[in-house]
């Protein structure tokens, strides 16, 4: 049996019969032996380009098609390689908070911010900037939940409209600033930004990145969970949202305005921006005590 590494273009003229070891015979045997080195080079590259890491970096993208594991826009082949060969073990967990947590480093690589994770029960799953998701577990905490909309209306806990979707309700918060700031805030719309620049509502990035974080958070959590929002804090790690914090709020934190004093203002801290999470929900009006509640329509679609 003939190696694979075996060279066709050196071997054959080395067995060749006399009569074509003259010049005419050496390259008759030359082209034979190259296109037999082209069939196992191919060969031996097809075998390994299903192998991450060994073979050409364009079969990536097809690896993680099959793998279902998306690659993060700034994610490199050697981070994205490594995930790729642990599809198998990242798939075993996959439902929990630590397989979401793995997803959303991925896909905000290089960055690795803090993370951290909350549910109505007071659950608290904490992943910092020199954690790896991949590698580490959480930071376990349990305690009280941020007063989030315990006020009323179509997202409060205890309606009745909403029982089937509030059981397994939780919030992603992701912290930009520092070295880790992975977005920044947009200009206000009346310093030039303009509807039509590219950016997310109150983002400098475009709207993509935000629908492909949200994709890689419904990849990876339980089916019959609900990331109710994504929140991005541009401050400090242990300042808001923080399982140990003042976690105290008017309940009025489930919509971006409340009235006050018969005036719509901010509900929601202004060093804060939210994200519609991995579902999304139809509701008449966010004044509404009453309303008409539907199932979680196309998640990646904003409000």
């Amino acid at each position: 049996m003939v190696s694979p590494r075996a060279n066709f273009r050196t071997m054959l003229p080395a067995i060749a019969p006399p009569w074509l070891q003259d010049v005419v015979g050496q390259k008759v045997l030359y082209t034979m032996g190259a296109g037999a080195d082209a069939v196992i080079n191919k060969l031996v590259e097809g075998v390994r380009m299903r192998m991450p890491g060994y073979g050409d970096s364009s079969a990536l993208p097809h690896i993680g098609n099959d793998r279902v594991l998306p690659r993060g826009p700034s994610e490199t082949d050697a981070e994205y390689i490594l995930r790729l060969k642990q599809a198998l073990d990242s798939w075993r967990i996959a439902g929990n908070a630590r397989s979401v947590a793995q997803a959303v480093r991925a896909y905000l690589s290089p960055f690795s911010p803090t993370m951290r994770f909350f549910d109505r029960t007071g659950n608290w799953y904490t992943w910092t900037s020199d954690m790896n998701p991949q590698t580490a577990p959480p930071s376990v905490t349990h305690g009280v939940p941020p007063n989030i909309d315990s006020a009323g209306g179509p997202y409060a806990p205890f309606s009745s409209d909403v029982t089937g979707f509030q059981r397994w309700n939780y919030w992603l918060v992701i912290y930009s600033s520092g070295s880790q700031q992975w977005c920044t805030r947009s200009p206000a719309l009346d310093s030039g930004d303009t509807w039509d620049s590219g950016h997310a509502w109150d983002f400098s990035q475009p709207q993509s990145l935000f629908d492909g974080l949200r994709a890689a958070v419904q990849s990876r959590q339980s089916q019959n969970a609900w990331c109710r929002n994504i929140i991005v804090v541009f401050g400090a790690e242990n300042t808001l949202l923080d399982p140990t914090g003042t976690l105290g709020t008017d309940g009025k934190w489930g919509f971006p305005a409340k009235i006050s004093s018969g005036v719509v203002v901010p509900s929601r801290p202004a060093s804060t921006s939210w994200i519609d999470g991995s579902n999304t929900i139809n509701v008449s009006s966010a004044f509404n005590t009453t309303p008409t509640i539907a199932a979680p329509t196309d998640p990646l679609l904003p409000r």
